[in-house]
């Protein structure tokens, strides 16, 4: 167990695949390059990955309850996968979830 600091970003839970193809340092640099990008400059209407604030919400069918999620969070998750499949260097599976601790 690792304990949570004041200046933690962001968690990224990932399989196998992703750190066999991406190291640590790539994964959070793109992962905090886009949810930076969200947090200080909000919704502008841009393309840019991570500039819409609206959560997303994902249904769990088991329960029944609906989970809000950041579109920030989903859009660094893609992305990290997305640069770990373009390399091609994983013959594993390859799931990405970021957890941003900054959103307000």
């Amino acid at each position: 167990m690792t304990e949570r600091r004041g200046e933690d970003k962001c968690l990224i839970l990932g399989s196998y695949g992703l750190w066999d193809a991406m190291s640590e340092n790539t994964a959070c640099n793109v992962a905090t390059s886009c949810l930076r990008d969200d947090n200080s400059n909000g919704a502008s209407g841009s393309d840019h990955v991570g500039r819409d604030r609206d959560p997303i919400l994902l249904d769990d069918h088991d329960n029944e309850e609906l989970f809000p999620v950041s579109k920030a969070s989903v859009d660094a998750a893609a992305l990290v996968c997305r640069l770990a499949l373009g390399r091609g260097s994983s013959t594993d599976n390859i799931s990405v979830m970021v957890v941003d601790f900054k959103r307000h």
